[in-house]
């Protein structure tokens, strides 16, 4: 029997960062995103990790700076910078899923029980799991079989989504830059192994099958959905170019968040000049490389982000 994820979607896009403030600023000021779940957050932080959550496109992205340094975080801050090191997803039965992950050559790296946070000044009395119920979390070493690393827990809750429960969503807001996030862009070394291992560990009831698969000479790419979440798979062909250099330069992971915006001129321009500057944002697609500061036939545009946020955003209108 494979991994059942929670319909609740994933909790959590997870970062390793140098400066957690730096960190939410610059995704407050480029994107409009906003602080979220801050019960939560006031609940987590200060302990191993300094944390904050911040909401954009419907996704929550929680920001990490590293106290203690056995924290998994610090291997990615050490070796490679600043990286999204892991999804956080609830799952129906943690040891199931550790047993099968383990199976595959997965490695629990940490694990907490959930009896150790205070869910009922969270959530209310009487809306927490009793402690007996609750589970432990666990942090694993999945990136050889899922392409990222995971993290992942049952639900403490008795019975409301956890996007409910804990305040994940903002009200949008007339004139919101952010659409939704359309996808995760995840550099593999061997695209159709990756995928295949993911159909075997993660249930069909709660994924896609692969779909929008194609190939060229210098790279192939898939897509499949994991409880609602898009997840884009790329493989370099080739010794050269941006896919290739991305794994040279770090390691197998997710380096991209693909988000939708109404109207690519008017989310560009709220940007500000600096941040712009300090990510050397580029328009994508442009047949005229010399174009002026808005270029008509572009078809997306990015900010190279990772030493700030951990990622790179692309910004589009399509899908």
């Amino acid at each position: 029997m494979s991994i059942q994820l929670l319909p609740e979607g994933c909790r959590h896009i997870e970062m390793a960062v140098h400066d957690v403030p730096a960190a939410c600023g610059f995704m407050e000021r480029t994107l409009g995103a906003r602080r979220v779940e801050q019960q939560l957050v006031r609940a987590i932080t200060g302990v191993v990790l300094d944390i904050d959550h911040m909401g954009c496109g419907g996704a929550v992205f929680q920001f990490c700076s590293v106290i203690d340094k056995t924290q998994p975080h610090q291997r990615y801050l050490e070796q490679i910078g600043p990286s999204l090191t892991n999804l956080n997803f609830g799952v129906a039965d943690v040891p199931h899923a550790e047993a099968l992950l383990a199976a595959a050559g997965g490695r629990t790296l940490t694990k907490f029980h959930l009896s150790l946070m205070p869910w009922d000044q969270l959530l209310g009395p009487g809306n927490a799991k009793p402690a007996e119920e609750l589970s432990d979390g666990i942090f694993a070493d999945t990136h050889d079989q899922l392409g990222f690393d995971l993290e992942y827990s049952e639900s403490p809750l008795q019975g409301a989504a956890w996007q409910q429960a804990l305040g994940s969503q903002s009200p949008r807001r007339t004139g919101e830059r952010i659409e939704r996030l359309l996808r995760l862009r995840v550099m593999v070394h061997d695209l159709d192994g990756c995928l295949d291992r993911v159909q075997r560990l993660i249930s069909p009831d709660c994924r896609s099958g692969v779909y929008h698969a194609w190939q060229n000479a210098t790279a192939k790419s898939a897509r499949i959905r994991l409880a609602g979440l898009e997840l884009e798979y790329c493989q370099p062909l080739r010794a050269e170019g941006p896919w290739h250099d991305y794994l040279e330069n770090f390691e197998q992971g997710i380096g991209t968040a693909v988000f939708q915006v109404r109207d690519l001129k008017s989310a560009v321009a709220a940007m500000p000049a600096q941040d712009v500057a300090l990510a050397q944002g580029e328009y994508l697609g442009c047949r005229d490389a010399g174009q002026g500061p808005y270029a008509p036939s572009a078809t997306g545009y990015r900010l190279n982000a990772r030493p700030i946020l951990g990622f790179d955003i692309e910004l589009t209108e399509s899908e």
